[in-house]
C-alpha cells in the first residue's frame, strides 16, 4: 500500500447509506462510495464483527466506478474464504448492470456473488468498460458466483461483460 493510498474498512452487513464510511458504520456500499470520492488510490477491506458467513443484500445497484486505482480484498474478512457474500435474493435490476467499472486498475477478489437474477437484457454483475470509458487492467479473482436464475431460459446469462476494456484478467474464479 502506497502513502497515498486510502483504506475502508466495511464493518456492517446491511445496505445503509449515511454518507459516512466510519469505524461506527461503513456499509459496503458507504466504502465504494467514499473509495469514488476521494480522488486518490483506494483500499477496501473487511472487518465485520461475528462469525461468517456475512451476507450482503444489495438493495440497489453500487455506483460505477469512475476513479483508478481501487482494490476491494474479500480475503481480508478474518474467516473462512468465501465469507463475504453479495447476496442479491433474485432481486430485479431492470436491464441494469449491478456494477459498472468504467476506470482502470480495478481489482476484486475473494467476494462471493449469488442469486443473480436474470430478467432483462442489460442484467450483468459486472460490466467492465463502457463507450468511451475504459477500464484497462482490471482483475477479478477468487470470486464466486453461483444460484442465478432466469424467468425466461434462453436470455443470455452474462455474469461479466467486458465491453471496452485491455488487460482485463478473470482468474481462479468459481462459476456454478
Amino acid at each position: 500500500m502506497c502513502i497515498r493510498d486510502r483504506n475502508y474498512i466495511v464493518n456492517s452487513v446491511n445496505d445503509l447509506d449515511d454518507g459516512v464510511c466510519d469505524a461506527v458504520h461503513c456499509s459496503f456500499r458507504e466504502a465504494v462510495k467514499a473509495a469514488e470520492a476521494d480522488g486518490v488510490a483506494s483500499i477496501i477491506t473487511f472487518g465485520i464483527s461475528g462469525p461468517g458467513p456475512f451476507l450482503i443484500s444489495p438493495t440497489m445497484s453500487f455506483p460505477n466506478i469512475l476513479q483508478t486505482d481501487l482494490t476491494i480484498i474479500g480475503e481480508s474478512q478474518p474467516s473462512p474464504p468465501g465469507s463475504i457474500i453479495i447476496d442479491f435474493n433474485f432481486r430485479n435490476f431492470m436491464g441494469v448492470p449491478f456494477w459498472t467499472i468504467q476506470a482502470s486498475r480495478f481489482i476484486i477478489s475473494g467476494i462471493t456473488f449469488r442469486e443473480f437474477l436474470y430478467e432483462n437484457l442489460g442484467d450483468h454483475i459486472f460490466k467492465i468498460g463502457d463507450l468511451g470509458l475504459t477500464a484497462d487492467n482490471c482483475t477479478l479473482r477468487n470470486c464466486s458466483f453461483y444460484d442465478d436464475n432466469s424467468l425466461f431460459p434462453l436470455l443470455p446469462k452474462e455474469i461479466i461483460l467486458v465491453n471496452d476494456a485491455d488487460n482485463v484478467v478473470i482468474s481462479n474464479n468459481k462459476f456454478a
